[in-house]
């Protein structure tokens, strides 16, 4: 995996935060979205950080974020998403933690369900840091679920650098 895209030194120390928390209290996560995209090659701007953790964790890591909550654990409904999400800001970085089973993509033929396994997380370095990231290929299968042609595109381009089969997805 590379690292693609610059990060903010605060966004950055917020990650490490974030990280060193989540582990410290044992709440298996892993990073998702932008970031995690990012740690894959790609190179789009940074807007937020997302991760999933564990529908059994949501309620502990609620409670050890409760200074930094701006919309508390509940369900979140918008034209891509239909999930358990709690929202945080850390200095002003919006974070996204949503509950990684019982998600829904929007599409055109209604709500799909988001197959979110965290027993598939990698684990990485990011300068220095040891963090748990969703592979790529599953990046590729919720991007692709709800509709992201765009950052599907550059997915796809890094899957074939990386000699992921496209085809196993049902994407190629």
């Amino acid at each position: 995996m590379s690292f693609g895209c610059p990060v903010s030194p605060l966004q950055f120390a917020v990650i490490c935060q974030l990280v060193s928390r989540l582990e410290a209290h044992q709440i298996t996560y892993q990073i998702t979205g932008g970031l995690a995209g990012n740690i894959h090659g790609s190179e789009w701007p940074l807007q937020d950080i997302d991760i999933d953790v564990a529908a059994v964790d949501m309620p502990r890591v609620a409670e050890l974020f409760a200074p930094y909550v701006t919309e508390p654990l509940g369900s979140y409904v918008d034209e891509e998403f239909d999930l358990q999400l709690l929202q945080l800001s850390v200095g002003g970085v919006r974070i996204d933690i949503s509950q990684a089973e019982e998600g829904y993509g929007m599409t055109s033929s209604g709500r799909q369900p988001i197959t979110t396994d965290l027993r598939r997380r990698a684990k990485t370095n990011l300068w220095g840091l040891e963090l748990y990231v969703q592979p790529l290929e599953d990046i590729i299968r919720y991007k692709s679920l709800i509709g992201r042609s765009a950052d599907l595109k550059e997915l796809q381009s890094l899957a074939r650098e990386q000699a992921i089969d496209l085809r196993a997805l049902a994407l190629a």
